[in-house]
C-alpha cells in the first residue's frame, strides 16, 4: 500500500536530502492558508464540472453551475460563488482545482471581486517570473499569491491565488474580448478549432462609472483598428507592447498575446490602451491575429525590448531584483517545479532571442533574368521589418535599390512611412513577395552571384548578405531556427 501511494519516495527523498526536505516543509508553513467550505451537493456540482473539464479539455460555463461557499483567508471568511474557472485545461493532476470566485458582498457592484484559484505547478514559476519581470521593468501587472489550499476538510496542496482584472480607481477601464461565443462553438464542435478561434471573439469594455462616451470611443478604434483603417500605435501604446512581448518571448520562449485572457487598461494621461496579462497560461493560447501588431512602431519597439532582454547583463539583472525570491518559490513549489531553476532556460530563449536579431535567412530573394534589366522578387521571413539596402553583383558593383523600380501593386507591401525600400513585417506563414525591375543602365558589369544587402530594421543591427537564387528557394518551416 505504501508503494502504491507512492510514500516510498517520500521517505527516500527524505533520507537522501534532510536538510531540504526540513527546509522545504517548514517554508511551506508559513505560506497563508485558504479554506474553502461547502455543503455537499455543492461540492458534488464542483466534482461534475471537473469531471465535464476532463471529457472536453476545457469548461463551458453555465448558470445552474455555481457552487455557494465559504472561503476564509486569514482570519476574515466571505461567501463566494464558486464555479470552474472558464478556459481550456490539460488537466495535470486528475485531483487538480481550478478555481473562480466572486466575492457576494460585492455582487451588488459594478465591478465584484473575482478571484481565480489555479494549481503551483507546470510552468508556475515562469508565469510568476514574467510578472516579477514586468514589474520590475515599470510594466503593469496582476499581483498572485501561493497558498496552502483546504478544500472541505481535505488539504489540496499548494494553488496560487489572484485578483482577476476588474476595473479599479487606478485603472477606471479595462478592455478584453467577450469569449462566450468561442467557448460555446467549442463545445458544439467537441474538437479544437482549426484557428485560433478569433473569429468568435468580441470586444468588451469594463468601465468604473458611466462615462460611456469613452467606452464607444474605444470600441470604435478598436474596431478600426481590426478593419485595418487604424494603425494598432494610434490605440496601443507601442513601448508597453513591445516590452509584454519581449518578456514573454524571454520566459516563455514565444511572444504570448492569448486573445482569451489577454486583458488592456486605458491609460488616460497617454490615451493608449496598455497590456495587461488576465489569468496564468493552463494550456496552450490562442495567438492574438497579427495584424493587431502589424505597425512598424509596434514592431521596432518589440526589437528594442528584445534586444535589450536578450543581452545576458538583464539576467543577472533579474538574478540580483528576484532570484533568491524565485529560489524561495522553488524550495517551496518541490516536486512541482522543474528539477533545476528556470536560468539555464532563460538563457536558451536568450540565444533565440540574439538569433531573431540576426538571422541566418532574413528574406527570401529570387532573380531573374529580363530584358530591360534585372527582375528580383524579395520576400520578408522576419516579424521585423527588414530594410533592403542594394544589390551586390559578383563583387564587382554595389547598386542600392530605388523605390519607382518596384511594381506600383507590389509597394503596399512595403513601409509608406520609410525612405528606404523596407519590406514590411511577415504576418503569416508565407511571405508576400515584393516584384522590383532594376534597370540594365546600372548593372554596368555585373557577372556573377547577385546578393541582396539587407538588415533589419531596429536598433543597431548588422547588414546581412543573401544570396539571390535562380529557383524558388526552399522555405524553413514555421518556427525552425534560421541560425544556431
Amino acid at each position: 500500500m505504501a508503494h502504491q501511494e507512492g510514500w516510498h519516495q517520500v521517505i527516500l527523498r527524505g533520507a537522501m536530502y534532510p536538510r531540504e526536505i526540513v527546509a522545504r516543509w517548514s517554508q511551506r508553513a508559513t505560506l497563508p492558508v485558504l479554506q474553502i467550505d461547502l455543503p455537499f451537493e455543492e461540492y458534488q456540482r464542483l466534482l461534475h464540472q471537473r469531471e465535464q473539464v476532463r471529457q472536453l479539455g476545457f469548461y463551458l460555463p453555465r448558470p445552474q453551475d455555481i457552487a455557494s461557499a465559504t472561503l476564509t483567508y486569514g482570519e476574515e471568511s466571505i461567501a463566494v460563488e464558486l464555479h470552474w474557472l472558464v478556459g481550456e485545461f490539460s488537466l495535470q493532476s486528475e485531483s487538480a482545482w481550478y478555481l473562480e470566485a466572486t466575492v457576494l458582498e460585492e455582487l451588488g457592484s459594478e465591478d465584484p471581486l473575482r478571484l481565480a484559484l489555479n494549481p503551483a505547478e507546470g510552468d508556475y514559476l515562469f508565469d510568476w517570473g514574467a510578472r516579477a519581470t514586468l514589474r520590475h521593468d515599470g510594466g503593469a501587472e496582476m499581483d498572485s499569491f501561493l497558498v496552502r489550499l483546504i478544500l472541505n476538510g481535505k488539504a489540496e496542496g499548494l494553488y496560487v491565488l489572484e485578483e482577476l482584472p476588474v476595473p479599479t480607481p487606478e485603472r477606471l477601464v479595462l478592455v478584453g474580448f467577450d469569449t462566450q461565443a468561442y467557448w460555446a462553438a467549442r463545445a458544439d464542435l467537441r474538437t479544437l478549432l482549426t484557428t485560433s478561434g478569433f473569429q468568435y471573439a468580441k470586444f468588451q469594455v469594463w468601465q468604473s462609472g458611466e462615462d460611456e462616451a469613452v467606452r464607444q470611443e474605444i470600441l470604435a478604434r478598436l474596431h478600426a483598428v481590426q478593419a485595418g483603417t487604424l494603425m494598432p500605435s494610434a490605440l496601443f501604446d507601442a513601448e508597453a507592447t513591445g516590452r509584454f512581448l519581449a518578456v514573454t518571448t524571454l520566459w516563455y520562449g514565444a511572444p504570448t498575446l492569448d486573445w482569451r485572457t489577454l486583458r488592456w487598461y486605458y491609460d488616460v494621461a497617454t490615451d493608449h490602451l496598455i497590456p495587461l496579462s488576465g489569468g496564468l497560461r493552463a494550456a496552450e493560447i490562442a495567438p492574438l491575429p497579427a495584424l493587431f501588431m502589424d505597425d512598424p512602431r509596434i514592431q521596432l519597439a518589440y526589437a528594442r525590448a528584445l534586444q535589450r532582454f536578450s543581452r545576458p547583463e538583464a539576467l543577472e539583472e533579474l538574478r540580483i531584483a528576484f532570484g533568491e525570491e524565485m529560489e524561495t518559490r522553488w524550495w517551496i513549489l518541490g516536486d512541482l517545479a522543474d528539477a533545476a531553476l528556470p536560468w539555464a532556460r532563460l538563457e536558451q530563449h536568450q540565444r533565440a532571442m540574439r538569433a531573431q536579431l540576426a538571422p541566418a535567412l532574413s528574406i527570401v530573394a529570387y532573380v531573374a533574368d529580363d530584358p530591360a534589366g534585372l527582375w528580383l522578387e524579395l520576400g520578408n521571413l522576419q516579424p521585423l521589418p527588414v530594410e533592403v539596402v542594394g544589390l551586390d553583383l559578383g563583387g564587382n558593383a554595389f547598386v542600392p535599390l530605388k523605390m519607382e523600380w518596384v511594381v506600383e501593386a507590389d509597394r503596399e507591401l512595403l513601409l509608406a512611412t520609410s525612405e528606404t525600400l523596407t519590406l514590411r513585417a511577415l504576418t503569416g506563414a508565407v511571405p508576400r513577395l515584393v516584384r522590383v525591375r532594376v534597370p540594365a543602365a546600372v548593372l554596368l558589369s555585373g557577372d556573377g552571384e547577385v546578393e541582396v544587402l539587407v538588415r533589419l530594421v531596429g536598433p543597431e543591427m548588422p547588414e546581412i548578405l543573401v544570396p539571390a537564387q535562380n529557383a524558388y528557394p526552399a522555405l524553413p518551416a514555421p518556427g525552425a531556427e534560421t541560425q544556431p
